[in-house]
């Protein structure tokens, strides 16, 4: 691996970013949960809500997701991604919900399934004029916080590898909107 993450900023531009959020906000939405698949529990560590778009219906999104995803993977992970985009999450911030989403890791290893997530992508959907707080911060086992200061404009994209602690701080005021991924492959081996 050559680096910890990639990021292009302000790369999607901020119509396709506006669609994106109003096809999100037309989704059923509920609170997001912590954990695997439907066996998530509500937490204090999140306080956000989700919706999800469909890798069929929204293809376009998927594609897009995947090229970033693909380009990423190809200039410095080299991970197994054979399996491409799982899920999509369209995820919303409130000041007034007190929302973040604290430390974790998108993989979890002790799942039943035959895949797990290599790559996680997240888009910046908002223009950080629009709310307070908020920050993407990666935390590494010596217990260094790095934030990505260049992923806060919007159209801005950053993938790195699902096994990397971050997190989203709390957004104190206004509303800010994400799209979050992962891409799959076979096993961690």
């Amino acid at each position: 691996m050559n680096s910890f993450w990639a990021c292009w900023t302000e790369v999607v531009s901020a119509q396709a970013c506006d669609r994106i959020v109003e096809r999100g906000l037309l989704l059923p939405s509920q609170k997001a949960v912590v954990g695997y698949n439907n066996g998530g529990n509500l937490s204090d560590a999140r306080s956000t809500t989700v919706s999800w778009f469909d890798r069929i219906r929204d293809k376009d999104i998927a594609d897009l997701i995947y090229l970033y995803a693909s380009e990423a993977n190809r200039e410095f992970f080299d991970f197994d991604i054979s399996h491409g985009v799982f899920e999509m999450q369209f995820s919303i911030y409130k000041a007034e919900e007190n929302s973040k989403f604290d430390w974790h890791q998108d993989t979890f290893f002790k799942h039943p399934r035959k895949t797990d997530r290599k790559l996680s992508f997240s888009l910046q959907l908002s223009d950080p004029k629009d709310y307070e707080g908020g920050e993407f911060e990666f935390r590494f086992t010596d217990g260094t916080v790095f934030d990505k200061k260049d992923f806060l404009p919007k159209g801005s994209v950053i993938v790195f590898p699902s096994f990397l602690e971050h997190r989203v701080t709390e957004v104190t005021k206004g509303t800010r909107y994400s799209l979050v991924s992962w891409i799959e492959g076979s096993k961690w081996r």
